[in-house]
């Protein structure tokens, strides 16, 4: 007789937990301002330049290949806007320490989730309720002077 209630109540615990996850939101923020704030100048630095959508870059010297980066971040407690912000810092992180790895000094064309250059410098951020996610695809190459 216990038995039942505990099921219960562990169904109904599912259901509201799987209805939160439910929430899905595709937000598109600046990334001028993660590119110019604190954070990422103390995390990423300035030895690697970003280049997004069809942004005018100088004359590439090497390519060295496309890649991509998808992040995920915890949500639970932290609003759409902080928990985008927190993955979209680490995809540039994984960026900047694969252009230093091949000897590039620069990501251009890069994309969200979208993959449309004509993005008018936003990234896409998928917000859930308990999981944040953002997918950046970018090309590392060694620009000239």
């Amino acid at each position: 007789m216990r038995a039942l209630p505990l099921a219960v109540l562990a169904l109904v615990g599912c259901v509201c937990a799987s209805a939160t996850e439910a929430r899905t939101a595709l937000l598109q923020y600046k990334i001028a301002e993660v590119l110019q704030s604190s954070e990422f100048k103390e995390k990423v630095g300035d030895d690697v330049a970003f280049y997004f959508g069809n942004q005018g870059t100088p004359p590439v010297a090497e390519k060295f290949g496309d890649y991509r980066s998808e992040k995920t971040t915890n949500a639970v407690g932290k609003s759409d806007d902080v928990s985008c912000r927190r993955a979209v810092l680490s995809a540039l992180i994984q960026f900047h320490d694969r252009a230093i790895q091949l000897g590039g000094n620069a990501v251009i064309n890069m994309t969200g989730f979208s993959n449309i250059k004509d993005n008018d410098g936003e990234y896409e951020c998928r917000a859930g309720g308990f999981v944040t996610r953002v997918l950046l695809r970018g090309t590392v190459v060694k620009l000239g002077r």
